[in-house]
């Protein structure tokens, strides 16, 4: 077991492993800064070894439902629960 990314201020609302292209990627639920879609890269990960990788925020806030990863058309499809609408983000962000 390898600790992926430490220090999140809150419970991610979903978390999703893309093995295929190599990225970790979680919804952190609520309307604030700190809050909307993250991405990881998994060859980023330091089995071990400390250092400091800083995730990527592809969506801030906005008050995301769970997300499902489109591999054929490397897309997130990411449910916008405030304006009931369907986000596409390219998996690059």
């Amino acid at each position: 077991m390898t600790i992926a990314i430490a220090g999140l201020n809150r419970k991610p609302g979903h978390i999703e492993v893309d093995p295929y292209n190599g990225y970790l990627f979680w919804l952190i639920p609520g309307s604030t800064s700190n809050s909307g879609l993250f991405r990881l890269d998994l060859g980023d990960i330091s089995n071990g070894v400390k250092h400091e990788v800083k995730p990527l925020q592809m969506i801030q806030g906005g008050n995301l439902g769970a997300f499902a990863i489109d591999h054929t058309r490397f897309r997130i499809l990411v449910p916008s629960q405030n304006d009931n609408t369907m986000i596409s983000v390219s998996l690059d962000g």
